[in-house]
C-alpha cells in the first residue's frame, strides 16, 4: 500500500517546511507502529530536488530512517515522498524501492508509484532499463523513454505541451495492463498522472516574511483545515512552479475493481495514520471537494 505526495513550489522549500510536510504524512509514533489487519511496517521514500540534482533516501524502516530530522534536508525547489506499508522486509533488492531514480541530460528524474501493473516485457524499451524487478520501474523507463526526444542539449525541456502529449500516449500504453497513478519530476517539471484519485492543494507558506504558493498532489488529501481538490480520474497534469501548467486525458480508465480496491488500501492508511497521532483527523471535506480540470 502506497501513499505519494509531490510537492512543487516556485522558490526553495526549507528543511523547515520539508520536516512539516513529513509529519503530516508520518504521524507521531508511527515508526513503530505496524497496521492492525495486515502487521505491514511502514517504509518512506524521499527525493529532493536542488539545481540538477536529487537527493534520494529509501529502502529503510520509517523509525529508522536517517533524513526525518529537520537539518538533514538539503532546500529544495520539488519533492517527491511516498509512504509505503508493507512486509517487515518490503523489497529484498534495494532497486526495486521507490524513488527511482535517472539521469536524463545532465538532470536527475526521479518517480513514485501507487500501482498493480501486469508485466508490462511485451512493450520494448530504447535507452533506460530497470535495474530492479518490478513493474513500476519498467513502466519509469518507458516514461523516460518518450521524454528523451524532448529534452535539449542544456537538459531544458524544448516542449513542454508536447511532451505533456507524448507522455499521455505512453501512459495510456502502460494502463491498458493494469492500475497506475504515478509523479514523476526533472526538480522543474512535475507530472501527476491519476488514473483513480489523486488530491491537489494550492497552499501558501511563509518564510523570512516572504510568502510563497505551493503546489501538494497527494493520494488523498493530508490535512483537515483545508479544502483540497481532486485532479481528473485518468488525466495526466504537469505543474510547474506550484501552478498546474497543462492536462490532458489519458486512455484506458481504471476499472470499478481498481476504484474499490483504491478505497479500501487508502481506508486502511488512514486509520493507521489516526492511530499513530494524539489528534485525530477530521473528515469535513471527504466528499464535498471538487474536481479540478485544468482551463
Amino acid at each position: 500500500m502506497n501513499m505519494m505526495l509531490g510537492v512543487s513550489a516556485k522558490e526553495t522549500i526549507t528543511a523547515d517546511q520539508l520536516s512539516v510536510l513529513l509529519q503530516i504524512l508520518t504521524p507521531e509514533s508511527a515508526g513503530e507502529s505496524r497496521t492492525q489487519a495486515t502487521q505491514d511496517m511502514p517504509y518512506l521514500g524521499l527525493s529532493l530536488h536542488q539545481n540538477q540534482v536529487a537527493h534520494i533516501f529509501k529502502g529503510q524502516p520509517l523509525k529508522a530512517a536517517p533524513f526525518l530530522k529537520a537539518e538533514q534536508y538539503a532546500p529544495a525547489q520539488t519533492a517527491l515522498i511516498q509512504l509505503e506499508l508493507a512486509p517487515a522486509t518490503p523489497h529484498t533488492n534495494y532497486a526495486d524501492n521507490v524513488p527511482f531514480e535517472r539521469e536524463l541530460g545532465g538532470r536527475s528524474w526521479t518517480f513514485i508509484h501507487d500501482s498493480a501493473l501486469k508485466t508490462l516485457s511485451h512493450l520494448d524499451l530504447k535507452d533506460f532499463h530497470p535495474l530492479g524487478t518490478t513493474a513500476a520501474e519498467y513502466a519509469f523507463c518507458l516514461l523516460l523513454d518518450a521524454i528523451k526526444p524532448f529534452i535539449l542539449k542544456n537538459g531544458q525541456i524544448a516542449n513542454p505541451q508536447g511532451l505533456l502529449e507524448q507522455l499521455s500516449e505512453t501512459t495510456s500504453r502502460i494502463t491498458k495492463n493494469g492500475h497506475f497513478n504515478y509523479i514523476l519530476t526533472n526538480g522543474t517539471y512535475l507530472f501527476a498522472h491519476s488514473h483513480t484519485r489523486l488530491d491537489v492543494l494550492f497552499s501558501p507558506i511563509t518564510h523570512d516574511s516572504q510568502t510563497q504558493q505551493i503546489c501538494l498532489i497527494a493520494s488523498q488529501q493530508m490535512t483537515d483545515d483545508e479544502l483540497w481538490s481532486c485532479l481528473l480520474p485518468h488525466a495526466l497534469t504537469m505543474i510547474t512552479e506550484g501552478q498546474i501548467r497543462g492536462q490532458t486525458a489519458t486512455k484506458n480508465p481504471a476499472s470499478q475493481a481498481d476504484w474499490q480496491q483504491q478505497t479500501i488500501k487508502f481506508g486502511t492508511i488512514e486509520t493507521w495514520m489516526q492511530q499513530n497521532s494524539h489528534t485525530r483527523r477530521q473528515r469535513f471535506a471527504r466528499g464535498n471537494s471538487h474536481l479540478y480540470e485544468s482551463s
